[in-house]
């Protein structure tokens, strides 16, 4: 169930009953293996949409964005995400998607799916 309040910011719990102190090294290396399939992802994206559209993103900051929005995220007890090829395609390509709003109710959509 959805309580209505966010978690207070805490480190999650490991299954198993490990500890952080001995799981630290592998939770790291999985991190940036996850990071980086992400990133590359939306990095891919991002230039697919520049060429058909005609635009310039600035993937560095699309690249902070995402790791400090996924970063908090964690600390709020939900999943990490990247922008996903399936979506951007549909959205492009059969809805003509071509501003910023086309995502944001496309997410509208799926929370009220999930609700």
């Amino acid at each position: 169930l959805i309580s209505g309040t966010l978690e207070a910011p805490a480190l999650p719990e490991l299954a198993n009953g490990k500890t952080w102190n001995g799981s630290i090294g592998s939770i790291i290396g999985e991190s940036f293996v996850l990071a980086a399939i992400g990133l590359s992802e939306s990095l891919m994206m991002f230039m697919m949409m520049d060429k058909a559209y005609g635009t310039k993103s600035s993937m560095p900051r699309e690249s902070i964005t995402y790791g400090l929005a996924n970063v908090l995220n964690g600390f709020l007890g939900g999943m990490a995400g990247c922008m996903t090829v399936g979506t951007t395609i549909l959205n492009m390509a059969n809805k003509g998607g071509r501003r910023r709003i086309s995502g944001c109710v496309t997410a509208l959509i799926t929370l009220l799916v999930i609700l």
